[in-house]
């Protein structure tokens, strides 16, 4: 039941508590987090999650050594995985000016603070057990540097049974 001391207080608020409802609603329906950083020269950058993004990636190589005009592993191949993030923003200057922002960090175990590698880890899209570095076996040899044994006399891998 609604008590005649509350009616009129609603009659008398109304134009008040509907408009304070409708922008409350609004602001939580648009409540996005955002990665905001203070640049040295005072300006601000506004990152946000959308325009964020980050991705695995991995490079793999080995030392080779050359037997005639063939070319084979020399040691197990060297495994790189890392993170390579991209961050689109709104820069603000001091003067109120506004422009837009964007960065791509190829590596960012190698650069871990820049910006787009910093909103990345903000938004929880860096995983930092993925990095790595370390050997990897390859077509002759083990990742610890030992050869395979199926290819201990084999050509492919340069070995020859004396």
């Amino acid at each position: 039941m609604i008590n005649f001391e509350s009616k009129s207080m609603y009659k008398k608020y109304k134009y008040i508590i509907l408009p304070l409802g409708v922008i409350m609603v609004y602001w939580l329906l648009n409540l996005e987090d955002n990665y905001t950083v203070k640049l040295k020269n005072g300006d601000t950058l506004s990152i946000k999650e959308i325009d964020t993004k980050c991705s695995k990636e991995s490079s793999r190589w080995h030392a080779i050594a050359f037997s005639g005009i063939r070319s084979v592993p020399d040691s197990p191949d060297i495994v790189e995985k890392f993170y390579t993030c991209r961050a689109n923003g709104v820069r603000t200057d001091l003067a109120g000016y506004q422009r837009t922002y964007s960065q791509t960090t190829k590596n960012c175990k190698r650069r871990p603070s820049s910006i787009p590698c910093k909103a990345g880890e903000y938004f929880n899209m860096i995983d930092k057990n993925y990095n790595y570095d370390g050997r990897a076996e390859n077509e002759c040899f083990l990742a610890n540097g030992s050869r395979k044994e199926s290819t201990k006399f084999s050509k492919k891998c340069n070995l020859r049974v004396k």
